[in-house]
């Protein structure tokens, strides 16, 4: 299946795509093209030498090949204000990280022209949780975990596997033992386990009673007279942390419960938060609306972080293991309606 991305100037936005963009200049591309070993000129090639030899008056030095695989044909060509990178077959990868790498030594961001979704870290990163995931088939005992957890989940969403760091962030520090996720999911949903589940670059902490690892202890949670404004600040230190960091809620079965708490680089940036069939925003730093459709809350738990069933996928396919701590000093007000 072809695909094609977009390299423009850093101050495109993208409402500004297709339109004209600040050029990037013919010689800084021949330039970094020149630089990798592994991209050579259209006209050097086997294919085309004798056509640019033919016609001579051709313009030389604006498309390139990818040429360490004869199989797989990819072309980046330059264009006034742009570059597109074109990809014949399905995506990877280990091919897409080489013209990241080129966009970033051009100076310019990568924009992917199906979703406009602009190519960076965590794009990169969910591409490659994808393909290592492909190919695996999960037991009914792991197919039962993603079901659980679609059907309702709480969860933190860090950007980091630094987990002692992550930890760092909240009032008390839990003491955390491995377990096996099929073992442990049922009480995590339901009952009064918290999960930890880590995989390179990300972290959930995740279970039915959560928001009370914010508190240091039940005369903290009961001397709390605000528990979303300390919601805001376990993110707010997270984020400051870590760049970014998320809270959602989502219950399947009952859209209006469904919540999301965003917070970058130390500061309160969106939360969207459903209570009694009422939908309410708080603006932060960020004053984009988002839709209150279950479509739309999850596109934006993807774009933001990472969804409770994408990465647990990944864990029990790589067959790593969840940590859990048993969470008895909240447990009286949990089995209350706290």
């Amino acid at each position: 299946m072809s695909k094609s991305y977009k390299i423009v100037n850093p101050e495109v936005t993208k409402k500004d795509i297709w339109l004209g963009n600040t050029p990037i200049g013919h010689s800084n591309f021949i330039k970094v093209v020149e630089s990798f070993s592994w991209l050579t000129w259209v006209e050097n090639t086997d294919l085309a030498r004798e056509f640019y030899i033919k016609n001579a008056d051709l313009p030389r030095k604006r498309s390139a090949y990818f040429n360490l695989d004869n199989d797989y044909k990819i072309e980046i060509s330059y264009v006034d204000d742009f570059c597109t990178v074109y990809f014949d077959k399905v995506v990877t990868y280990e091919k897409l990280i080489l013209f990241f790498d080129f966009a970033t030594k051009l100076g310019c961001n990568m924009w992917d022209r199906d979703t406009l979704e602009i190519v960076d870290e965590e794009y990169l990163e969910a591409l490659r949780i994808k393909e290592e995931n492909r190919g695996i088939k999960l037991t009914n005992e792991q197919s039962h975990v993603l079901t659980l957890v679609e059907e309702q989940c709480r969860w933190y969403h860090i950007p980091s596997d630094d987990q002692e760091k992550i930890l760092q962030c909240f009032p008390a520090t839990p003491k955390f033992r491995e377990a096996e996720i099929t073992e442990v999911i049922e009480d995590i949903q339901f009952e009064n386990l918290i999960g930890m589940a880590t995989i390179p670059g990300h972290t959930l902490l995740f279970g039915f009673h959560l928001p009370y690892i914010n508190y240091a202890d039940e005369a903290d949670y009961k001397a709390c007279a605000d528990h979303t404004a300390r919601l805001k600040d376990i993110l707010n230190r997270l984020s400051k942390a870590f760049g970014s960091a998320e809270f959602y809620e989502y219950r399947e079965e009952d859209p209006d419960m469904m919540r999301m708490v965003l917070s970058k680089k130390g500061k309160f940036a969106y939360a969207s938060l459903f209570a009694e069939g009422e939908f309410d925003e708080e603006f932060g730093t960020s004053k984009r609306t988002i839709s209150s459709d279950a479509k739309t809350y999850w596109k934006t738990v993807k774009k933001w972080g990472m969804a409770p069933a994408d990465l647990l996928t990944y864990m029990m396919k790589q067959k790593l293991p969840v940590k859990v701590f048993r969470q008895d000093m909240y447990w009286k007000w949990a089995s209350e309606g706290n």
